[in-house]
């Protein structure tokens, strides 16, 4: 006998978290459990203001589950197998679905979950420290933070004077390899090149989503001209997505709440190896329950981005820990994400609270993947032409 609840929680940030058009401090959620002969599983759907998916209607979704006549696990694996289980704007309900799955399974073999799923030990893994937009003394703050990290992660905007401005106040501070993520900032590809132009010169080695969604002409116009490889975030939830927009992108930003789940991620990540397409594997503002679901993945991926949970201060669950940005699952078999909610932990004390740490094990030095881009993208431009 199966049994699912589910209950919204916001999640509250540490302090005022800003990206390109947005600035907050909590994000919506929703947490879901699951039981199946005396054994939970977990998952956790999250709604940053600037994707379409809605949490009331999730979970009207999710609360419907008597309906869909599930008899056990392998009926609801099977759900999540049919593409047209759920629609898009139910994306992040599916991902909660799935990550419950598979806590589950993981926990009825007893084994960690990246062994479950046949793949290497995470643990190592380099994450990076993201650094949202913000005054000149928050940014110091930030970077002071972030001393220890192998990489940072910018967020900017479509301020040219601002961007030269952390720009040269990161590099006076440091020599780290960085990215940047612009959360769709820029309607206008003429000051993108501009502004990734710059990044390249300051040695940055990637930029996620410079345009808007709906500007596939400027993204693509963007990709030709600019050395700096570009990543998508928005523009790619699922697989369908990387199929239409391939020509578009060097690589893609993979998130279980944006694909639906680890099985999805799984999918799209073998997608994008079949298509040249690179991988991040990233996080929305979660609790360490998602974060820590996703950092069981690490292994596949280029990059990983896996800080979500380091802006939280009411974190429900204690799960992954990011000293010095490297991966550390303490993993236990009966607990396959390494998470436990607080209500079981409190009496341990409160989870360490880690920066935000994030990069590859193997971080390439700033630039040198952008050179193997930019002979590609040279090519293309001379068969334009």
């Amino acid at each position: 006998m199966i049994q699912i609840t589910v209950r919204p929680f916001d999640l509250n940030f540490c302090q005022v978290f800003a990206v390109s058009g947005s600035a907050r401090s909590s994000t919506k959620s929703l947490f879901l459990e699951i039981q199946v002969e005396g054994v939970q599983g977990f998952g956790q759907a999250a709604f940053p203001p600037y994707l379409q998916p809605d949490r009331d209607d999730n979970l009207r979704f999710l609360q419907s589950w008597p309906d869909w006549e599930l008899d056990g696990l392998s009926s609801l694996s099977a759900l999540l197998d049919d593409p047209e289980f759920t629609a898009e704007a139910h994306l992040p309900a599916r991902a909660a679905l799935d990550m419950a799955w598979h806590d589950i399974r993981a926990k009825q073999e007893g084994l960690p979950l990246w062994q479950f799923l046949g793949l290497p030990d995470p643990a190592g893994i380099s994450s990076c420290f993201t650094i949202g937009i913000g005054s000149r003394a928050e940014t110091e703050t930030a970077l002071k933070q972030a001393r220890k990290y192998s990489w940072l992660k910018l967020k900017l905007d479509a301020d040219l004077e601002r961007t030269r401005s952390v720009i040269d106040q990161v590099r006076r501070f440091t020599e780290q390899p960085f990215a940047a993520d612009f959360n769709q900032a820029f309607t206008g590809r003429e000051v993108a090149v501009r502004a990734l132009e710059m990044l390249w010169s300051a040695g940055a080695f990637l930029a996620e989503q410079p345009m808007a969604v709906k500007r596939d002409e400027d993204q693509l116009w963007l990709r030709e001209r600019c050395p700096l490889p570009i990543y998508g975030d928005e523009s790619i939830r699922t697989e369908q997505d990387l199929i239409r927009k391939r020509e578009l992108f060097d690589g893609i930003n993979i998130k279980l709440m944006k694909c639906g789940g680890l099985r999805a991620a799984l999918r799209l990540h073998e997608l994008a190896g079949k298509s040249g397409v690179r991988t991040l594997l990233g996080c929305m503002a979660e609790s360490s329950l998602a974060t820590t679901a996703a950092a069981n993945l690490a292994s596949l991926f280029d990059y990983a981005d896996l800080d979500g949970h380091a802006i939280i201060n009411n974190d429900p669950f204690r799960g992954l820990m990011l000293p010095e940005g490297r991966v550390e699952l303490p993993g236990h078999a009966d607990r396959p994400f390494a998470h436990t909610p607080v209500e079981t932990a409190a009496a341990r004390g409160r989870r360490r609270q880690h920066g935000h740490p994030r990069a590859p094990a193997r971080l390439p030095r700033a630039g040198a993947l952008a050179q193997v881009h930019l002979r590609a993208r040279r090519a293309r431009g001379a068969r334009a032409k």
